[in-house]
């Protein structure tokens, strides 16, 4: 089979997978993906933090800094032996610095629930080498803080901590290993509504590729250290009336580093995401690097 703590290590890295900017931010995809964890076959708790900031490269800015802070409970249940079920439930700091001005907004965000099917489990590719393929589909609901003036603060629609909008969520994860290394293979796409204000959030496509590599420390600590690419895609904002908003949209890709320490049924992951190239708001947004780190039971 499969190694199971490969897996757990897939899941805890490719749940960081979000990457927005300043007037971008508010509707990022974090931690939309199901992730590999889904790939153990076990049940699981999990709490996150992700940290992100943004600078605003426009001569009409003159020091524009954004900072987002996101925290995160994630719950995953197998129902059956091939089908689960995913809840994520975030909460978002989100900090503009201006000069000397500081603004912030804080609250819970949108729940996602996830639904996916294993369609290859663990199938033989050749000696000591096996393949894991999964797909998902589920929902992002508006339960989350949602200010539709909040530009009488001085503040874009997407720094709201929820967006106010349902979206539809797919995703697939495939993993390819051999002994104690591998590959894997994930792909998410975010469909957004509009919002309570008739305000549509671009929608997004991101996919991550990563290579890892596990080695035991002792018979009850395995260290899993990982390095890969992440490219993703975001659509512009609209208004009611179907404008394009200013500052939205765009793309970029990044490089990415991870370690994981695992002792029995507890994981613990540091993850760093760098930008490699990018061009976000026009090319008025500059994203900086990323930090993250998740503690997670398996049960």
């Amino acid at each position: 089979m499969l190694n199971k703590n490969l897996l757990v290590f897939l899941f805890i890295v490719i749940n960081l997978s979000n990457i927005k900017a300043c007037d971008v931010c508010g509707c990022s995809i974090n931690g939309l993906g199901v992730g590999f964890l889904t790939s153990s076959q076990s049940n699981l708790i999990g709490l996150n933090w992700q940290r992100s900031a943004f600078k605003n490269t426009s001569i009409l800015e003159n020091d524009l800094k954004d900072e987002f802070h996101f925290f995160e409970l994630s719950i995953q249940y197998f129902f059956t032996k091939n089908f689960r079920v995913n809840v994520y439930q975030p909460y978002r700091l989100n900090i503009r610095q201006l000069d000397s001005q500081h603004q912030q907004a804080s609250g819970m965000s949108d729940t996602r629930i996830m639904f996916s099917h294993i369609l290859l489990r663990n199938k033989a590719t050749g000696k000591n080498s096996q393949i894991f393929l999964d797909a998902g589909i589920g929902t992002k609901l508006p339960t989350g803080k949602y200010n539709p003036d909040i530009h009488d603060n001085n503040l874009p629609e997407n720094f709201n901590v929820g967006t106010g909008s349902f979206a539809m969520l797919l995703n697939s994860n495939l993993t390819w290993a051999y002994k104690n290394i591998g590959i894997a293979w994930q792909s998410n796409f975010q469909y957004h509504f509009k919002s309570t204000s008739d305000y549509r959030f671009g929608h997004q496509l991101s996919n991550q590729l990563l290579g890892f590599w596990e080695k035991s420390l002792s018979s009850k600590i395995k260290i899993i250290p990982g390095t890969g690419i992440r490219s993703e895609w975001i659509g512009v904002d609209k208004y009611a009336n179907n404008t394009n908003v200013h500052g939205t949209g765009g793309q970029g890709l990044y490089s990415m580093v991870s370690i994981n320490l695992k002792s029995n049924n507890w994981l613990t992951n540091l993850s760093y995401l760098q930008p490699i190239a990018q061009k976000y708001g026009g090319g008025e947004i500059r994203a900086l690097g990323r930090f993250s780190c998740q503690f997670s039971f398996l049960f």
